[in-house]
């Protein structure tokens, strides 16, 4: 019976809340809102978020909530997968997510996590009145390189260095501290480790970081969860595809067993994701009730569900990192294989007339085109050619490379995002594209990294490797970056 109900909870979709109205167009939701002077909540969701099903389930269909917003707001739910331009402009770091706009449609509040329907209500009542969690992050200034030289190489370097310092926190053994905003950073940090790793850098730390790493894989069913609440051990049970991706191709190189053996269930459990022809689904999630059944429990109840949308980026993110494990030594070349199969298949279901959208979900072709989505294909094509320069990924890519150049050129000389600008920096400075780009792009982008109130570790890797390529520094056989 248990098994039964269980089935039936995973079954159930993210978008379920009793009472509120949601309405699913974000634009016609902020129109509407102007025309009635109404102040608007923006909920970001995503299938795969088992604290989003919760928010859902306990706070935003408790009746006092309802009553509140069916009263005094418009309420939009936006899928963070399908709408990264929104989770761009709203600073959006982790889910749930929600922000209050003003009739005018200018952001009164914005707030991640799951509150209780009293500090919701309490926020829903304050409006646009006092501090809210975005104000917090302004303790922190932007700092961007002052020059693109080695000196200014290595002024940044020391401040990227001191800034993973303080997030360092000894209790968890990983970059689980706080952001300078007081925010918490829960996700793991491949990448990091991978480049300081690559680079000789706290050497002591990086076996305590496979170990903090460790905490999120699950040995039953292999792979690893989204992210742990560093003090309180709430697991985020959801496991991501281009994630589990990092974490494989860091962790398979440790010398221990364990972190290898984890690696290796990883790498095998992204199987479970690769659509029949190849290329890899977002997600697999479940309450944290199915992982606590032992092994004969899951096997009656069946697989987790499985979110069956197919994004470019995400693609893209996977297919490098799994290629960067190849590049280490440390998987089979049949992980090759599954990387080169879903790297086809995305051009093949999401390319139309030379044209590449972000994501197909449900046999449905999304419309929308992101730069993100080209960049990470490029950076994927650019590791898969480094292993077999005879696949010649380059020309496969020749359509979407030719749109990234034409994005660049319409861009360059304006404030770029500094996730955006790093994976720009690293793909423009791989020698099979950078003659595609116009003069000056690989400054201009390097010019725009920036360390902030809560830069994600991660996000700067691929501009620092690619700053340090400029500089003369090559990756070594074994080395991603």
């Amino acid at each position: 019976m248990r098994a039964v109900m269980l089935l039936l909870m995973l079954c159930l979709p993210a978008w379920v809340s009793a009472g509120i109205a949601w309405q699913s167009d974000y634009e016609g939701a902020k129109r509407q809102a102007a025309e009635d002077g109404l102040p608007l909540l923006v909920y970001f969701d995503a299938r795969w978020c088992s604290w989003c099903h919760r928010y859902l389930e306990e706070t935003l269909s408790e009746p006092r909530v309802v009553a509140r917003l069916q009263r005094r707001y418009l309420a939009v739910k936006v899928d963070w997968d399908a709408r990264p331009d929104l989770v761009r402009a709203y600073g959006a770091n982790g889910l749930p997510y929600t922000v209050l706009l003003g009739p005018d449609g200018q952001p009164w509040n914005r707030f991640v996590g799951l509150l209780s329907a009293d500090d919701l209500l309490a926020r829903l009542r304050q409006g646009g009145v006092g501090l809210d969690d975005v104000a917090l992050r302004q303790v922190s200034p932007l700092l961007r390189p002052s020059r693109l030289d080695a000196a200014g190489w290595r002024q940044f370097e020391r401040e990227w260095l001191a800034y993973l310092d303080r997030l360092w926190t000894p209790e968890s053994g990983g970059l689980h501290g706080q952001f300078d905003s007081g925010l918490s950073a829960k996700w793991p940090q491949p990448l990091s480790w991978l480049w300081l790793e690559e680079n000789g850098h706290w050497a002591a730390r990086q076996a305590a970081g496979r170990h903090s790493e460790l905490r999120l894989w699950d040995e039953l069913g292999g792979g690893f969860f989204n992210y742990a609440e560093p003090r309180a051990e709430h697991l985020e049970t959801s496991k991501l595809l281009d994630q589990n991706a990092w974490l494989a191709a860091w962790l398979s190189g440790a010398p221990e067993a364990r972190p290898r053996q984890a690696a290796r269930s990883a790498l095998a459990w992204l199987g479970s994701l690769q659509s029949e022809g190849g290329a890899f689904y977002l997600a697999r999630q479940a309450d944290a009730g199915y992982y606590a059944l032992d092994a004969r429990g899951r096997a009656q109840a069946g697989l987790p569900a499985l979110d069956p949308i197919i994004r470019a980026d995400s693609n893209g993110w996977a297919v490098w990192g799994l290629a960067c494990a190849v590049q280490r030594g440390a998987a089979p070349q049949s992980t090759l294989a599954m990387a080169e199969a879903a790297m086809a298949d995305v051009l093949a279901k999401l390319q139309r007339e030379g044209r590449l959208v972000h994501h197909y979900r449900d046999g449905v072709l999304g419309q929308q085109v992101w730069p993100e989505d080209w960049l990470a294909l490029l950076a994927a094509g650019a590791a898969l050619q480094r292993l077999q320069p005879e696949a010649d990924w380059p020309e496969r890519l020749a359509d979407i490379l030719q749109a990234a150049s034409d994005w660049a050129v319409s861009q360059q000389g304006k404030a770029l995002d500094s996730d955006r600008a790093a994976l720009l920096a690293w793909v423009v400075g791989q020698p099979d594209y950078r003659a595609a780009f116009a003069e000056g792009s690989l400054a201009w982008a390097l010019g725009n990294l920036a360390l902030g109130a809560e830069t994600l570790p991660d996000s700067l890797v691929p501009g620092l490797a690619a700053w340090q390529r400029e500089l003369g520094r090559e990756p070594g056989p074994r080395e991603c970056f």
